[in-house]
């Protein structure tokens, strides 16, 4: 009933995980109710697959995602919206992190900038080196 995640919504994986997991923690604290709890009132709700609390607790150490049809099954058991468990793009709680990047003026000709994505390991070097290069310039922070 879970997948590797490896990019869900354009964000990054596990900025995603981490925050449906934090949300999923926060609706079974809410609740009063264990992993395996939670597990055994999806179960009858999944007729055509298996879950357990070893499910349940991989999804709240933000490990792996559920499948739809396990999200749908929890949402409906924990009585909030698969939304209000799954973070998208445009959720507060994780809009900075899924940005992939950004270039902001801090005045004095320098920006801050900052870069969330994966990219060839060698326009990876290269940009490295340029802030290293910028940094003994007297740059702070780069």
């Amino acid at each position: 009933m879970a997948r590797e995640d490896r990019g869900v919504s354009g964000g990054p994986p596990a900025a995603v995980r981490m925050e449906f997991a934090r949300r999923l923690q926060n609706a079974l604290n809410d609740k009063g109710w264990t992993q395996s709890e939670l597990a055994r009132r999806m179960a009858p709700l999944l007729r055509e697959s298996r879950i357990g609390r070893d499910n349940i607790s991989k999804y709240v150490r933000g490990k792996v995602l559920p499948l739809p049809p396990a999200l749908e099954a929890m949402a409906k058991v924990l009585g909030v919206e698969s939304k209000d468990l799954l973070p998208s793009r445009a959720t507060a709680g994780v809009s900075q992190e899924l940005m992939p990047s950004s270039l902001r003026d801090i005045g004095g000709d320098r920006y801050w900038v900052q870069l969330n994505m994966a990219l060839d390991a060698d326009i990876a070097l290269e940009i490295m080196q340029l802030v290293r290069k910028g940094r003994k310039k007297g740059g702070e922070g780069a």
